[in-house]
């Protein structure tokens, strides 16, 4: 189908048509949690401390936690979750504090385009964006907590 029949069968209410452009939305959502939570493990299994462990850990869960919802909205949707690229090569960040920030960004990013897809998504599927929007929401809260443990970090400590 090209993009005039979309549009044709948006325009005319074809809600499958709507449907069908929330299902790529959730996918990259789902693994983007996914990568973002297996980042969060890896960054709590290198933290200085246990506070810092324990916070991230928090967090990792609460994203784990995010991926079983989108999986859930996304079956009963009619789609398949795709699977998450591998988690990325441990980057260049030197100590704690880089990954952090490194984490943040990536949140950062998320809110973005969670933003982005409620905004999409807002008249034609409500329901769905109404899930991009907490979900942005909390991927803000958990911007809050990097910046706190960020804050508590020493930059010039190497590991």
């Amino acid at each position: 189908m090209n993009w005039r029949d979309r549009l044709a069968k948006l325009v005319a209410g074809d809600q499958g048509v709507v449907t069908y452009d929330a299902i790529p939305a959730l996918q990259q959502a789902r693994a983007a949690f996914v990568v973002r939570a297996r980042m969060l493990r890896r960054h709590a299994e290198q933290a200085p401390n246990q506070l810092q462990h324990d916070e991230l850990s928090r967090l990792a869960g609460q994203d784990e936690t995010r991926v079983h919802e989108v999986t859930e909205v996304l079956t009963t949707l009619g789609g398949q979750p795709a699977e998450p690229p591998p988690l990325p090569a441990v980057t260049g960040a030197l100590n704690h504090w880089a990954r952090l920030v490194e984490a943040l960004e990536s949140h950062r990013a998320a809110v973005k385009s969670l933003r982005e897809q409620s905004i999409h998504f807002a008249e034609a599927l409500p329901d769905t964006a109404a899930l991009f929007d907490r979900l942005c929401r909390e991927e803000e809260r958990h911007g809050i907590h990097l910046r706190d443990l960020i804050a508590r970090t020493d930059p010039q400590a190497l590991d």
